[in-house]
């Protein structure tokens, strides 16, 4: 499409192209064809829309009904109008939009339009999966505010939203709307429609506006605050609604007590002192016109109830109440349960039917009987539904006490009820904070090759998805960190967000899987050292969105969900699956945690100093950079790189003596050849260190060599220490202060 296409062009674009639906006006006089809101939620029928372009309709202008689009390739998404009304408008959004450093970048990326004439305002359009937020304008109370430092910006994106004037019409200034960029719109997805919801509520938080804190449909300021006499709403914060608002309540209240006359005074007195700049004279009579209507239907409406009766199936109570209940607090409602859930401090939380009891027994008190109770707990049920999977969709994003993180862009955004949170981390967000002990503490108690792993490990449980498809045993015989390492991570999540279910609950249990759903971690904190027999479900649950996983709750009906919990297994020992194929071996990663703390070693305070909040904050900063980090490398670093590296390590930690015994011992072992006891310990630790395994104690190790049927004894000479009788080591871990030894036996 061109600027210079004939008006009927255009029409067609708005209409076949993007899909809307678009009505004729007179934009120089903003006036509508016809009364639009018959069209807000149903599609303009294609003959009155051929009709209008026979008779020449769009020749003077046409406007858009922002929101859902019933036609073309876009049908059943909506087309989101943001309405920039001022520089400060565009810059802000600019600012905190990343992918565009300009409005001519954000023109290549989707469709902007212009009036020439005024380079500082602009319509940005976005094809969105659900609509955003309505928001009215920012505006303030504060008199010394000058306008112009306000951004000026206004969101439409369903058809009770309202309307757009639209290319090529002309603005009332003279000059025609023109798209100056692509006019291809720029379809976002779920996730990225949230991102622009929260990067709008960003804006208006900033400015000290609730941004759609508050249960709002529409975000109104109160009444009060409309007549305040510092109350200023500036060009682009939807005026023409204030001055309504104001005009409706004075007609309501006056009306039979003061003149029509006295009452506009009032109104012309309020349009100079609270708009800037006022509307003029044309417009303000218009609102007037459509103020006095609404009233008079309002009192015939009331009328006619009292004569006849309402139709009104709710109790007049029980509708104020559900309203008062709403307007106090964001409710959400779990489809697949029924239960409702509240928003508290950036997170939605159980326990909503509490507290909607809790409010109106404080509000209306003996008005409302259990009856009436239940009638509003129903109202709010249905009007607040959402599915599970609507929760945490944003994977770049992880919930904390004072926000939200983006982790590809290392930033802080503000919490918003409109992002739905069930997973909040019990982590305050410090950009500058590091930590003191977890770095030590990882030293202590790893292989320094494979602290990176570890930490990654760690990064990858607040990735929402199971990408790299692994699971990870922490392997050590006891007192070695293993239970502080996971309660580290069960402190970083919180314990709401974690699972503790094992692997044989999993395979025999069918309602197990139903505890992992928006789990961020699963821990079996002693995993069997049976034979496992079935691990098909630990490939399952290792894949993470790449297919949903059927799960049931008792006395629920089963359903389909992704689960992306990270599996943790504390292992004493690693048990032998009856399946050896590169499938498990390539998800199987083992860590080692090799050292003992017992005694005087042993701080049993160390997991409360490492899960301080300063520390948490440095620990969840470094666990970031190691995020960004293995997503870029699309993996965890491993020392084992390859699948049959992991199958070898694999082997080797499922018997380490017998491993040792088989790589350590030369094959020429005659029975006369022997080592000495704290030798063989010494080489048994120096191969557990070269292929990072865990090592027994020396005592430990005997008692395991022994049941393999070699015999000990003494030395028949000099110190007669302890030895194993025919074992002769390969030179590699024979000490060097030391040579082999051999029993001489009489001839």
């Amino acid at each position: 499409m061109r600027n210079n296409n004939s008006p009927n062009d255009w029409a067609d674009y708005w209409y076949h192209e993007i899909g809307v639906n678009v009505i004729p006006a007179n934009t120089m006089k903003k006036e509508t064809f016809f009364r639009w809101s018959q069209f807000q939620e149903t599609s303009i029928p294609t003959d009155l829309f051929d009709g209008l372009k026979e008779n020449y309709n769009f020749k003077d202008g046409m406007a858009i009904i922002a929101g859902e689009i019933w036609r073309g390739k876009y049908k059943d998404k909506y087309l989101a109008c943001i309405d920039f009304d001022n520089k400060k408008g565009i810059e802000e959004f600019l600012e905190s939009f990343p992918e565009a450093h300009s409005l001519d970048d954000l023109a290549k990326m989707t469709i902007v339009e212009q009036h020439p004439d005024n380079p500082e305002k602009a319509h940005v359009y976005f094809i969105v999966e659900k609509p955003l937020s309505k928001r009215s304008g920012l505006h303030t109370s504060t008199k010394n505010t000058e306008a112009g430092e306000i951004p000026a910006i206004e969101v439409k994106s369903i058809g009770q939203h309202g309307i757009m004037y639209c290319t090529p019409s002309q603005h009332k200034n003279g000059s025609y709307y023109q798209i100056v960029g692509t006019n291809v719109p720029n379809v976002l997805t779920s996730v990225e429609s949230e991102k622009l919801e929260l990067l709008l509520n960003q804006i208006y938080i900033k400015y000290g506006h609730p941004g759609g804190d508050k249960k709002s449909s529409e975000n109104h300021v109160s009444i009060t605050e409309l007549f305040k006499k510092d109350f200023k709403i500036y060009e682009g914060s939807n005026r023409h609604e204030a001055l309504l608002r104001m005009m409706e309540s004075l007609i309501q209240r006056n009306s039979g007590i003061v003149s029509d006359e006295i009452i506009k005074g009032w109104i012309n007195g309020l349009n100079i002192q609270h708009c800037d700049p006022p509307l003029e004279e044309k417009e303000v009579q218009k609102l007037w016109n459509s103020a006095k209507k609404f009233i008079d239907r309002k009192k015939k409406e009331g009328a006619q109830e009292l004569l006849f009766g309402s139709n009104e199936p709710d109790d007049p109570v029980v509708s104020e109440a559900s309203e008062y209940v709403m307007s106090e607090c964001n409710f959400v409602t779990l489809q697949e349960s029924d239960e409702i859930l509240y928003y508290n401090n950036g997170v939605y939380v159980n326990g909503g039917e509490f507290l909607i009891k809790k409010l109106v027994e404080q509000r209306f008190d003996y008005l409302l009987n259990n009856r009436k109770v239940e009638d509003i707990l129903g109202h709010i049920r249905r009007r607040t539904y959402k599915s599970k999977s609507c929760f945490d969709k944003d994977m770049n994003i992880v919930n904390l006490r004072n926000g939200l993180y983006d982790i590809e862009n290392n930033r802080l955004l503000s919490h918003s009820p409109s992002y739905y949170s069930i997973d909040q981390k019990p982590i305050t967000y410090d950009p500058k904070a590091r930590p003191k002990l977890f770095g030590k503490y990882l030293s202590q108690v790893l292989y320094l090759s494979e602290i990176r792993t570890a930490i990654e490990a760690m990064a990858y449980t607040f990735y929402r998805d199971c990408p790299f498809e692994y699971f990870f045993k922490l392997y050590g015989y006891g007192s070695n960190g293993k239970s502080v390492f996971t309660g580290l991570l069960t402190r970083l999540h919180g314990e709401e967000n974690v699972s503790n279910v094992s692997l044989l609950s999993l395979i025999d249990n069918r309602f197990a899987l139903s505890d992992l759903e928006n789990k961020s971690i699963n821990i079996d904190t002693e995993l069997s050292n049976n034979f496992i027999k079935d691990i098909s479900i630990l490939k399952k649950l290792t894949g993470g969105r790449k297919q949903p996983i059927r799960i049931e709750e008792k006395y629920r009906k089963a359903y389909d969900t992704y689960l992306y919990a990270k599996l943790f297994f504390n292992a004493n020992t690693i048990a032998e699956s009856i399946e050896k194929t590169v499938a498990i071996y390539r998800r199987e990663i083992i860590i080692s945690f090799p050292n003992s703390f017992e005694g005087k070693k042993d701080d049993i305070n160390l997991l409360a100093k490492l899960s301080t909040e300063e520390e948490m904050s440095g620990i969840f900063n470094v666990l970031m950079i190691s995020l960004r980090l293995l997503l870029k490398n699309r993996g965890i670093h491993l020392n084992e790189k390859t699948a049959e590296a992991r199958r070898i390590k694999h082997e080797r930690a499922v018997n380490p003596v017998k491993a040792f015994l088989a790589e350590a011992v030369a094959d020429e072992s005659l029975t006369t050849d022997y080592v000495v006891k704290e030798h063989l310990f010494e080489a048994y630790r120096k191969y557990c260190n070269i292929y990072k395994l865990p090592h027994k104690p020396m005592v430990a190790l005997g008692k395991e060599i022994a049941k393999l049927r070699y015999e000990s004894g003494r030395e028949g000479s000099g110190l007669r220490r302890t030895i194993w009788f025919g074992i002769r080591l390969k030179p590699e871990y024979v000490p060097d202060r030391e040579k082999q030894h051999q029993v001489i036996l009489p001839i």
